[in-house]
């Protein structure tokens, strides 16, 4: 009853008052959620470790299940009598829909999210290791996009928020994981002790231990994906937010292994968290006492006392108006480690932004990581995702810009085929900034045969194939010497804006894959082109 984290339990009280009366005393799982139907007996969903399912309380007080199989269902609701429930439900595979159970028949009622039926989504699976004292562990792994046995991955490990939380076997996860194996990355996250879903014991295993047998069980699941043959040992990067975030702090303070870390809104100082959060009582409730009380509990939890020994190269994310975790603490990391000599960048979103729910800002927010991951885990430390995106205006020379309006998959050109599986067609257009009237504008000088690349992720250049153009209505590859002739433009003239137009052709490969366009003096522009069913 002392811990707000403890497991959710169902209460009736007579209506009329009197004792409550705890009808899941016998349950050991956490309830989320309810309903009563008029004529029908008691409903509620309950988290089963990375799944939550439909239960039954009957009227002789038995618990009796009713979903299994690999589903999350989330809101319900009982028709009366107890006939058909409706409920949201999503897999691995499948995001929400709106579902009719009704005994052993289901059925699907709605599709919102058809678009996505087609979809290549990447293999997950939960996995199960031992941590340090014998205590089962689970976790939820996610492949890379086109996994190949006998190769190593760079891995990604996400802590969860709460610690009161879990991670569910789902598609749609807040934290991108499938994006992330779009582009190369094994995922992995674990439900560490703490966490909902596993009983009530394992769920309160933390308290006045944070940082202890919650990151042993963390660095246990690396050794296990690594054992696996999934995740490079050499190539390891953390990122979480709220006590993900205090955890991916923790992380890089207690171990040199992780070569990249994203810190989202998370805790560096206990004592100034509890300070100026607006649930200050949730400190003392994990460990036990106030910082006043005994001085070394706050602070022998607190990844400040260890900030030295970061090594890791740090993005620290803050969503403004959080009075959760308090930006002081990012704040306070971050002044630390610019002032060791650490690598450390520091974005502040605006408005109130904590999980960084706007779209932009989710999309802004995955680049950011990806670009930061890339760079420390796939390219050494050099940025080459210091990119544009496809419909972006990208900065040149001489004050023009580029952008590219398309870049579309092409099986052929008027009867000519690609020797390597298929073309990538790429129209682009390049136009003077008029924006600022005092830069001048220099005449533009292209050599489009040379000063253009398309590169691979694996590090492989294509040249252009050709340029496209339309003859009697048809598009046709002109590959004729030269193929790609030089792009001069004029400066232009005062009040005028010109803009120049051009279709290029590269040979590519049918596997899906993701492309920097290349263009002497501009800033790249990423591409990523789809496979071929």
């Amino acid at each position: 009853p002392e811990l707000s984290y403890s497991q959710t339990e169902l209460f009736s009280v007579p209506a009329t008052g009197g004792r409550a009366a705890n009808l899941t005393s016998a349950f050991d799982r956490t309830i989320v959620d309810h309903a009563w139907p008029q004529g029908g007996d008691l409903v509620f969903t309950a988290a089963l470790g990375a799944y939550t399912h439909l239960f039954a309380l009957r009227a002789n007080g038995t618990v009796q299940r009713l979903t299994g199989g690999p589903y999350n269902y989330g809101d319900f609701d009982a028709a009366t009598g107890g006939g058909a429930i409706y409920a949201v439900r999503e897999s691995a595979t499948e995001p929400a829909e709106l579902w009719e159970l009704n005994g052993a028949e289901t059925s699907r009622l709605t599709r919102f999210h058809g678009r996505g039926d087609g979809w290549a989504v990447a293999r997950q699976e939960l996995i199960q290791w031992t941590g340090r004292d014998g205590l089962a562990v689970e976790g939820l792994v996610v492949y890379p996009a086109g996994y190949e046995d006998g190769r190593r991955y760079p891995l990604l490990v996400n802590p969860h928020g709460g610690p009161s939380s879990r991670v569910r076997d789902i598609l749609d996860q807040f934290h991108a994981y499938q994006l992330f194996a779009a582009h190369g990355y094994a995922v992995l996250a674990p439900n560490f002790r703490g966490s909902t879903g596993y009983g009530e014991s394992f769920g309160t295993a933390n308290t006045a231990d944070w940082g202890g047998g919650d990151f042993a069980d963390l660095m246990a699941g690396v050794d296990e994906v690594v054992a696996m043959g999934i995740a490079d040992s050499s190539r390891l990067g953390i990122y979480g937010g709220s006590y993900g975030g205090y955890m991916t702090n923790w992380a890089i303070t207690q171990t040199p292994r992780f070569d990249a870390a994203v810190s989202m809104y998370g805790i560096f100082n206990l004592v100034t968290d509890y300070s100026n959060s607006n649930s200050p009582r949730w400190e003392y409730e994990y460990l036990r006492a106030f910082y006043w009380e005994d001085l070394d509990v706050d602070p022998a939890h607190s990844p400040m006392l260890s900030v030295a020994s970061v090594r890791t190269p740090v993005l620290i994310i803050y969503g403004a108006d959080d009075p959760s975790t308090f930006i002081s603490n990012s704040n306070e990391m971050y002044r630390a480690l610019r002032d060791l000599g650490r690598t450390v960048e520091f974005v502040k979103y605006p408005r109130k932004a904590r999980g960084i729910s706007e779209p932009q800002q989710r999309a802004d927010l995955f680049f950011r990581q990806l670009r930061w991951f890339d760079k420390y885990l796939k390219f050494g430390g050099e940025d080459h995702l210091d990119f544009y995106l496809t419909e972006e205006w990208a900065p040149g020379p001489d004050g023009w810009h580029m952008r590219v309006v398309t870049a579309d998959p092409r099986a052929e050109y008027t009867g000519v085929t690609s020797e390597s599986g298929r073309y990538l067609e790429v129209a682009l257009a390049f136009r003077p900034d008029t924006a600022n009237p005092r830069r001048p504008i220099g005449e533009l000088q292209l050599d489009l045969g040379d000063a253009v690349l398309l590169v691979g992720s694996d590090g492989s250049a294509r040249a252009p194939a050709g340029t496209v153009t339309e003859v009697f209505g048809l598009k046709t590859l002109v590959t004729a010497s030269p193929s790609v002739p030089p792009l001069r433009v004029s400066p232009p003239e005062l009040g005028t804006s010109p803009a120049v137009a051009v279709a290029l052709a590269f040979e590519i490969p049918t596997e899906p894959a993701e492309y920097r366009l290349r263009i002497s003096g501009f800033r790249p522009v990423r591409i990523w082109a789809a496979g071929v069913d």
